[in-house]
């Protein structure tokens, strides 16, 4: 029940009194008692922060109090020990006001401690309240809802907007409940960064470094324009970001042209074995869908064209278990040609499939009217791991490029005889199919080959055809290159020895001018390798800014440098790595 002031109850009694008395009462009314605590008050009274007793408010919770009171022995009432100069707030962020811990203003999320963010005005680790219900307001400096049915339901916010009362200071104390108080909106904070970087590639577009990558935390496919020239140039911080696949339609709990459009939510876990490619300005992108169960996952095609918009992306491949292993080429005319490992014969057998599309920026599976199984296997057991998915079987880390006659060159690993192979495939079927490199007999069921080579393919055609595959070799841990033609024509030499180290993990190879460069891991430091023929003899360079270089290595050429990029791991004070995207400059003639 909420009672009168003390003024209008001493009026309400002498009007009483004053029909059956001709005695006259004056306006002079007796104050409320002042008070330094609760005890010092009348019984049923409670000593709010100005220092005046005040009739208790009852209550059953917390939430039946004013901001920055709380629900004790059935009354509302101030902390015991309220905060001052002498008594400051111990938590991240926070301020005193009124006697009260509240959350410290800001202007932008610098001025908040790291783990905190601005958002409506104050330092916070969650959004403003955690969010509220249609008919509540949030007051921000205390984290609370309340009723904003009786003075802000005329006050309706946008989507990425939340109802805030503007007025905190008026609701503090105890006697909030009749207090008339205003509200506004204000954009909801962005939502909380992701991870971007794994299964990284890269192309040169325009002035920018396009980075396609799998967001870990959100499960997206992201694409991140990096700048190299001008005032915003910038190689570890993209200019502009497009979420091209994974983010669900809502709801809408974050700043609208921020992050993921406002969305926090996690959709479909999309983008993971990403291959792309790039035709001109034009980028094609071949990636994983992940479900459960495994049988239901698929394989998913994005196009972004040169105006940044996306078309649609949709399932290339529903069948088969795919997209474990990726590759994509661009053939004569923007015509883009798929590879990728299934499992054929009710997951029997594995297989490379290669399907080329009919034409350039394909919008359905129905592009692609052709499908070339290149390769089979039978299947055995096995154990994945996390990042490669090592089945025993055929199809395993393909690379592709294409011909001066319109046909591709195929590479793949076969895990079963621990070899590589080499085909020539067009829309009429496999044209050659041959061992390049390792054991062509094949091992007895479940054995481990004698010499294993030919994981981590990547592959650069030059005009005249000719192909340069460089790949891991297992057994050595060394960087090999095979420099021929389709035909296996060719010499393969021992590019980087190591030096003790196991290097060649997640090649990218790209031609400069006529010659190799390669990015490659190396898994013994972390570092990132660059492999490049100057001269007539191969040299490798390894690169550590800050942390963990050779995780999904990336290499172009843009203008007049090479950008050797991966995915970084910094560590924090603590040892807590933090992935991030990392580019590293490299001269022509360094």
């Amino acid at each position: 029940m909420i009672s009168l002031p003390p003024t209008s109850r001493t009026r309400t009694i002498c009007v009483f009194l004053a029909t059956f008395a001709s005695s006259a009462c004056t306006d002079t009314v007796s104050q409320p008692p002042r008070c330094a605590k609760t005890s010092e008050c009348p019984g049923g009274w409670v000593c709010d922060g100005s220092g005046q007793c005040v009739v208790a408010q009852p209550c059953i919770g917390d939430l039946d109090c004013c901001p920055g009171s709380s629900c004790l022995g059935g009354k509302c009432v101030l902390p015991e020990f309220p905060c001052s100069p002498t008594n400051p707030c111990t938590g991240i962020d926070e301020s005193c006001s009124f006697g009260v811990c509240m959350a410290a203003p800001c202007l932008k999320d610098s001025d908040c401690h790291p783990t905190h963010r601005c958002a409506a005005g104050v330092c916070s680790s969650t959004p403003p309240c955690s969010g509220c219900s249609p008919n509540e307001a949030c007051v921000p400096a205390v984290q609370r809802c309340l009723d904003a049915s009786k003075f802000c339901s005329d006050v309706q916010c946008k989507p990425g907007e939340i109802r805030i009362v503007v007025n905190t200071s008026a609701l503090l104390g105890l006697q909030c409940h009749n207090t008339a108080f205003q509200c506004g909106c204000t954009p909801l904070p962005e939502v909380v960064p992701g991870t971007p970087g794994f299964w990284g590639k890269v192309a040169s577009v325009n002035d920018t470094l396009a980075h396609i990558s799998y967001d870990a935390h959100y499960g997206d496919l992201v694409l991140q324009y990096f700048e190299t020239t001008g005032p915003k140039a910038q190689t570890s911080t993209p200019v502009h970001t497009l979420w091209l696949d994974g983010v669900p339609a809502g709801p809408i709990d974050g700043l609208v042209t921020g992050r993921r459009g406002g969305v926090s939510s996690v959709g479909a876990d999309v983008g993971q074995y990403l291959a792309m490619a790039a035709d001109g300005e034009t980028l094609y992108a071949v990636y994983r869908k992940e479900a459960e169960p495994q049988s239901e996952a698929t394989l998913r095609f994005a196009t972004i064209l040169p105006s940044k918009q996306v078309i649609l992306p949709f399932d290339l491949l529903k069948t088969g278990d795919p997209g474990l292993h990726n590759a994509i080429a661009v053939r004569q005319k923007g015509h883009p040609v798929v590879a990728t490992l299934i499992h054929a014969n009710n997951n029997l057998e594995t297989a490379l499939l290669v399907q080329f599309a009919s034409g350039p920026n394909p919008t359905g599976p129905e592009s692609f009217p052709y499908q070339i199984i290149v390769d089979t296997r039978q299947k055995e057991a096995s154990s994945p791991t996390s990042f490669t998915r090592m089945v025993r079987g055929t199809g395993l880390f393909p690379a592709m490029g294409t011909l001066p006659d319109n046909t591709v060159a195929v590479a793949w690993y076969d895990s079963i005889i621990g070899a590589v192979r080499l085909a020539r495939v067009s829309e009429r079927g496999v044209e050659s199919n041959l061992v390049l490199d390792g054991t062509v007999e094949a091992v007895t069921d479940g054995a481990t080959p004698l010499h294993d080579t030919g994981r981590h393919n990547s592959m650069a055609v030059s005009p005249s055809g000719t192909i340069y595959l460089a790949y891991q070799d297992f057994s050595d841990h060394t960087l090999r290159l095979y420099v021929g033609s389709v035909d296996g024509a060719g010499v393969i030499t021992t590019v980087d020895e190591g030096d003790g180290h196991w290097v060649g993990g997640g090649t990218m190879t790209i031609l400069i001018d006529g010659k190799p460069w390669i990015a490659h891991g190396d898994e013994t430091t972390g570092d990132l390798r660059v492999t490049r023929l100057q001269g007539t003899h191969f040299t490798s360079t390894s690169i550590n800014v800050n942390g963990v270089h050779g995780v999904f290595p990336t290499l172009t050429r843009h203008q007049n440098l090479v950008f050797a990029g991966s995915l970084q791991l910094a560590l924090t004070s603590d040892g807590t790595p933090i992935p991030a995207v990392q580019f590293v400059p490299i001269a022509l003639g360094q």
